[in-house]
């Protein structure tokens, strides 16, 4: 769990601590140096026109996020008794389906790819959406 907290104005206005908790996931903390070390490895180019302090608070925000979702894979891989590939396979891999030959062409084709992309539906159970060009593989 993600547990964020108010501050008051006194407290606002202080330097944060590389040792300063931003996170928990269960019972274990996540400081702001561990957040630092993947935020600053982010190229100043990914946050094109903003300011410097918000573009370190989107870096921060990103790198934090990114630490909890794998702190929470960690648990519940742990849960279950094995690892976090193993668990991604479960749940995320093996619910995955590859593009089709079509599909491909479908979206590396036509008046601009992006114009055709918009035109193919993620798949949704057997059905697939048609594509523009008729690259559907017969399946519509």
């Amino acid at each position: 769990m993600l547990f964020l907290g108010c501050s008051t104005a006194a407290q606002q206005n202080r330097k944060p601590a590389p040792t300063d908790v931003v996170a928990t996931v269960g019972t274990a903390s996540i400081t702001l140096e561990e957040v630092d070390e993947k935020a600053l490895q982010e190229p100043a180019s990914s946050f094109g026109s903003l300011r410097l302090a918000q573009a370190i608070y989107e870096a921060r925000r990103a790198a934090a996020d990114e630490i909890v979702g794998n702190r929470l894979l960690d648990e519940e891989a742990k849960r279950r008794g094995i690892g976090r590939t193993a668990l991604f396979e479960q749940e995320i891999s093996s619910q995955v389906t590859g593009v089709t030959d079509a599909e491909h062409q479908c979206l590396c084709t036509g008046p601009t790819p992006s114009a055709c992309r918009a035109r193919v539906s993620i798949r949704s159970g057997p059905r697939f959406g048609s594509c523009s060009h008729g690259a559907d593989g017969g399946r519509t």
